[in-house]
């Protein structure tokens, strides 16, 4: 099957983490994907309970934002965290969401739709988090093992 209905939507840019969205199929428009890259760092003692604990902040937010006359307020949350953050507490990470649309709407409207959400989730799980920090690009290896 070919991508070529693929498409992906502007998202504000912010300080601290790369942000994607998208559509897989754009004559459908059925559901679409908002995805979170960047470097995780934690510095808790239990770096997986911080990695969940953040997650779960991220899709409470989005769970809370959700226009639920446009989407159903169920999603898919995939991520892809390297093993060693649980020794390094440090990672590059993607964290995917699905959502599903109750409609078909115009792809002004979903854009709009996903910018909101991206801004409410933000604001409410990224900006500041007290134990996981935020990088927008990968952090190199080499630099985790500094504190030796």
């Amino acid at each position: 099957m070919s991508n070529s209905r693929q498409t992906t939507f502007p998202i504000k840019q912010y300080p601290n983490i790369q942000v994607k969205s998208g559509t897989m199929d754009a004559q459908t428009m059925k559901a679409c994907y908002l995805e979170f890259k960047g470097t995780i760092e934690t510095g808790d003692e239990d770096k997986d309970k911080a990695m969940n604990t953040t997650i779960k902040n991220i899709s409470r937010a989005l769970s809370n934002s959700i226009n639920k006359n446009l989407f159903y307020d169920r999603f898919i949350c995939t991520k892809d965290i390297s093993d060693s953050f649980v020794f390094t507490g440090k990672s590059y990470t993607k964290i995917e969401y699905t959502l599903f649309l109750k409609k078909p709407l115009l792809k002004e409207q979903v854009i709009s739709e996903m910018n909101i959400l991206t801004d409410k989730v933000w604001e409410q799980s990224i900006q500041d988090t007290p134990s996981v920090k935020f990088h927008k690009n990968i952090i190199s290896k080499r630099s985790y093992a500094k504190e030796s």
